[in-house]
């Protein structure tokens, strides 16, 4: 009785422990799960913009996406990738500044207007004005990326900056940052690219969003302001300074001198498009190739003059600690300063800790600048 009584306990104590396993493993399995999709939604920001599933958040969703607009001339080849790229972002609009007069879309563009279903608009302008690409028109979001048809972003980071935009609203976010001199006789540079300088001491004033930026669409309003009618006709002529003209008013129209300062992010995989032969035969009798004509550098020059005498100097300094670091292992951007932690003093010796971390920050990616 003894012998059964003892076996019968054995087996109770084994058949719990059993139980106490299975349990134990259900448990890692399901942490395990639920740490895996977290990582899947961290890794890709654009999941985490798709969560929302109700009517009204739906409705919520559509307006803090953003719309991308893409200005083009005679570059088919470019437009074709550069479009092809921008819709698998998934934005919630696509606007295509078409300058060809009178010229018909091409086939490849009426097909992805059809298979985009709705979300790539096409707007057809009766002049070839460079500025038309800051025409205020019905857009559909806050946020508006604006962008060459030769360049274009990861999704990711173009995502990232994104992020960072919808906590700044009233900065100019931007891949392409510049520093203008605050002078009225100014050099042969009329201002200062990223990598004029050395790794670790580089500051922006502005961001030049033709060439990647994102910026609130009330600025599309504000540029063809009847005041600013003078110096729009004078870029206009000239064919080139939309960029530093956009760069003066958002500045100038900040609300304090913190808002003036733009938000950099540091970009590491900018593919830039050859557009291939029809890109060389871009003169017309209306436009001419800005990057074929010896006089581009010295227009610039005079329009910065103008802007100069327009707006004084609205420009507000960025340092290096302000940009942000794109780091692929969560797909999002973080402030330099909270990686570097905080900088010596001036005239004090780097901490070899510092250095350390400022050496890999410059080693993690390759930094690309738009010239």
């Amino acid at each position: 009785m003894h012998v059964r009584k003892a076996l019968a306990l054995a087996n109770a104590l084994l058949t719990r422990k059993r139980c106490t396993c299975w349990i134990i493993a259900g448990i890692v399995c399901l942490f395990s799960l639920r740490w895996f999709f977290l990582q899947e939604e961290h890794l890709n920001p654009r999941t985490q913009t798709h969560t929302h599933t109700s009517k009204v958040q739906q409705d919520t969703q559509l307006a803090e996406k953003f719309t991308i607009v893409i200005n083009t001339f005679q570059r088919d080849v470019c437009l074709e990738a550069t479009l092809r790229h921008w819709l698998s972002c998934e934005p919630r609009q696509v606007r295509l500044a078409w300058n060809d007069v009178g010229r018909p879309h091409p086939d490849f563009l009426e097909k992805l207007i059809e298979e985009s279903g709705g979300i790539l608009v096409v707007d057809n302008h009766n002049t070839t004005n460079l500025t038309n690409r800051f025409l205020p028109l019905d857009f559909v979001t806050r946020a508006i990326f604006s962008v060459d048809d030769d360049t274009y972003y990861s999704c990711r980071q173009l995502w990232g900056a994104f992020e960072i935009w919808r906590q700044h609203p009233e900065q100019m976010v931007g891949f392409a940052p510049r520093y203008i001199e605050d002078t009225a006789q100014l050099t042969y540079s009329t201002y200062v690219y990223y990598d004029d300088t050395e790794w670790g001491s580089h500051k922006a004033n502005t961001v030049f969003v033709t060439k990647g930026g994102f910026l609130h669409h009330s600025m599309f309003n504000s540029y063809f302001a009847t005041e600013l009618n003078e110096l729009r006709a004078v870029v206009n002529a000239l064919t080139t300074g939309e960029d530093i003209l956009m760069s003066f008013l958002v500045a100038s129209r900040a609300a304090s001198r913190d808002l003036a300062r733009p938000i950099v992010a540091m970009n590491y995989d900018r593919i830039k498009i050859d557009c291939g032969p029809q890109a060389q035969k871009m003169k017309t009798k209306q436009k001419t190739a800005l990057s074929s004509h010896s006089m581009t550098v010295q227009w610039r020059r005079d329009l910065m003059t103008r802007f100069h005498a327009h707006f004084g100097y609205p420009f507000v300094a960025a340092e290096f600690d302000d940009y942000f670091h794109f780091t692929s292992s969560t797909g999002h951007y973080e402030q330099i300063a909270a990686i570097l932690g905080p900088r010596p003093k001036p005239n004090k010796y780097m901490t070899f800790r510092y250095r350390w971390k400022l050496f890999w920050l410059g080693r993690d990616g390759d930094w690309k600048e738009d010239r």
